[in-house]
């Protein structure tokens, strides 16, 4: 009886291991993400002080050579947490302007994204209050994190630049001052909002806002 071929037995011919996908390492952006979104789980829950590289790593399930590729101390990692979330405020501002009828229009869009950000981002609040409190005992931190809000307050005043041109206003006041006077705002409202949730209603950076920008 001549030997049955790998087809004639049901079987594939080719090897099992080919069909599977190639398992893939995640990217340095990838690695880079999970360890922010751990690093804002453990310091959200147990502070900058109380929070470490190794609980960071833990709630990642990270090595932490993947944690030190990234960043090199926490407290890079923390001004990176800050950072990030004044990024995210800078793309909520081009998304409102670009999408709005008119200069009105995109600046109450505008502030009801930064209310939005200010109410559901509670954490990255408490981690600025934190921090400056710490700059204060800690020259090192303080000038790390001079350096940080200088470069946060430059991408918010070309923001503020570009969204100008494009609804074609005169700004009421420089750019560079201007960003500082919403950065605050912001920041305020949102250290009030933590401590009184009805303290903020959802039109009122809408209400200094536009007049401040139009007057």
């Amino acid at each position: 009886m001549e030997e049955g071929t790998a087809a004639d037995m049901g079987q594939s011919s080719e090897d099992p291991s080919s069909a599977r996908p190639a398992r893939r390492r995640p990217t340095r952006a990838q690695t880079r993400q999970k360890v922010l979104d751990a690093a804002l789980e453990v310091f959200g829950e147990l502070g900058i002080q109380g929070g470490s590289l190794d609980a960071v790593a833990e709630a990642g399930q990270l090595s932490k050579g993947a944690i030190y590729s990234n960043f090199a101390s926490k407290t890079e990692l923390v001004l990176a947490l800050v950072q990030e979330n004044t990024l995210n405020r800078v793309g909520l501002g081009l998304e409102a302007v670009s999408h709005a009828d008119g200069p009105v229009d995109a600046l109450t869009m505008l502030s009801a994204a930064m209310t939005r950000a200010l109410k559901g981002d509670q954490v990255r609040h408490r981690l600025v209050a934190e921090l400056y409190i710490l700059a204060h005992r800690d020259p090192q931190l303080a000038e790390a994190l001079k350096v940080s809000r200088a470069e946060a307050r430059a991408m918010g005043a070309e923001t503020l630049r570009q969204g100008a041109a494009l609804l074609g206003i005169t700004l009421p006041m420089p750019a560079e001052h201007l960003i500082v006077v919403l950065i605050g705002l912001h920041n305020g409202l949102a250290m009030e909002y933590g401590i009184d949730d009805g303290s903020v209603p959802d039109d009122l950076f809408a209400s200094v806002l536009v007049p401040t920008v139009l007057r």
